[in-house]
């Protein structure tokens, strides 16, 4: 026998049989679906139900149907065409740079740290009589080698001045490096991704 939420059916089956005075339950549910379809009629007639009608509106309202929920776009400022991201923290002239605000009037180097202290040129100033001007010679490049860059960035002053011995270039063919003019080396140093060192050449 079927159960319907635990229940037997046997009770409504008991509720179909006829009582001693003749009549039924039938006829009592007859009655009930009768009264039913009248009630149905009344609430027909009757018109819409006030109740049911704002009930409509705030499920339309919380759909968000009629109502204007338009977000403001909010647009982030880029850089202009071919300036990179952060340049705006390198800026440099004839004589010197300046990084993240501040500005040096000497030949510096960045370590990978993102550090900044002034270029050794003593390691290098014995070649100077050979090339008219302090080269940039390996013994320089040594010490920055010791901070185990990805990157090495070699500014050569504003004009490209600053020469580099051959054990110079030798070393650097070790490691991915870029040289170009101090302004030029910035721009790359400010796009620069991962352990990056640099030797920024201030003046010619």
């Amino acid at each position: 026998m079927a159960k319907v939420n635990g229940k037997a059916d046997k009770d409504r089956s008991k509720r179909k049989q006829p009582s001693w005075d003749g009549s039924s339950s039938v006829k009592a549910d007859d009655d009930d679906d009768i009264s039913t379809t009248e009630d149905a009629k009344q609430k027909k007639a009757s018109g819409p139900n006030v109740s049911g009608s704002s009930h409509a509106q705030e499920t339309a309202s919380a759909k968000g149907e009629g109502c204007i929920t338009e977000a403001t776009p909010v647009k982030e400022a880029l850089p202009e065409k071919g300036e990179p991201a952060n340049a705006k923290e390198f800026d440099s002239s004839f004589g010197w740079v300046e990084l993240h605000g501040k500005r040096y009037d000497f030949d510096i180097i960045v370590h990978v740290d993102g550090s900044v202290t002034k270029r050794e040129k003593g390691l290098s100033r014995k070649k100077k009589e050979k090339y008219g001007h302090t080269p940039l010679t390996s013994k320089e490049l040594k010490v920055l080698g010791r901070e185990a860059p990805e990157m090495i960035i070699i500014g050569t002053g504003h004009s490209g001045s600053m020469p580099l011995t051959p054990k110079a270039e030798k070393f650097l063919n070790a490691y991915p490096y870029y040289i170009g003019k101090t302004p030029e080396a910035l721009e790359r140093l400010a796009i620069s991704e991962g352990k990056t060192v640099a030797l920024l050449h201030v003046t010619c």
